[in-house]
């Protein structure tokens, strides 16, 4: 924490970086149920949400910040550079893996957390995220995998 005379500013010890679209692919609200659920293990972490759908993940990312005092920022689809800074990408999908951020992530070392819920057999890059199908449905699970990733979090 960065202290002066006249304020004090959080600097985040973890940045987290969030497929933000729900949409026909992307399944932001369950993901942010998950991050949700990880409580006071969210301290001194900053959410970076990449592509926000609209209002209904607007309004839970408002409510996520508001229980947890998560700092929340948002980025374009196109963001790409965002990834670096981060420690962690997560993403909830509904049937395949292929969101071009992924390929950013593991090019500049970010840990990932993907999460498939129909993984569709006849694709390989999707079949291998069949040990993923329920944390894609559960967000208690998910955030049980969340926080073990966290600074501090549960082993």
């Amino acid at each position: 924490m960065l202290t002066d005379a006249t304020s004090t500013i959080a600097v985040p010890s973890f940045r987290i970086a969030v497929d933000g679209r729900e949409d026909t692919e992307g399944c932001a609200l369950l993901a942010l149920s998950a991050i949700h659920l990880c409580g006071t293990w969210l301290k001194s972490t900053e959410l970076n949400v990449i592509g926000s759908s609209g209002t209904v993940v607007d309004v839970a990312l408002e409510a996520l910040s508001w229980d947890t005092g998560v700092a929340v920022q948002h980025w374009r689809a196109e963001d790409r550079g965002v990834i670096a800074d981060c420690d962690l990408l997560l993403a909830v999908r509904r049937f395949s893996p292929d969101w071009d951020m992924l390929a950013h992530a593991e090019r500049a070392g970010v840990g990932t957390i993907v999460a498939i819920q129909f993984p569709r057999l006849d694709d390989l890059s999707a079949a291998a995220f069949l040990g993923s199908v329920r944390e894609a449905h559960d967000s208690a699970m998910l955030a049980t995998r969340i926080e073990a990733r966290l600074p501090g979090g549960s082993p």
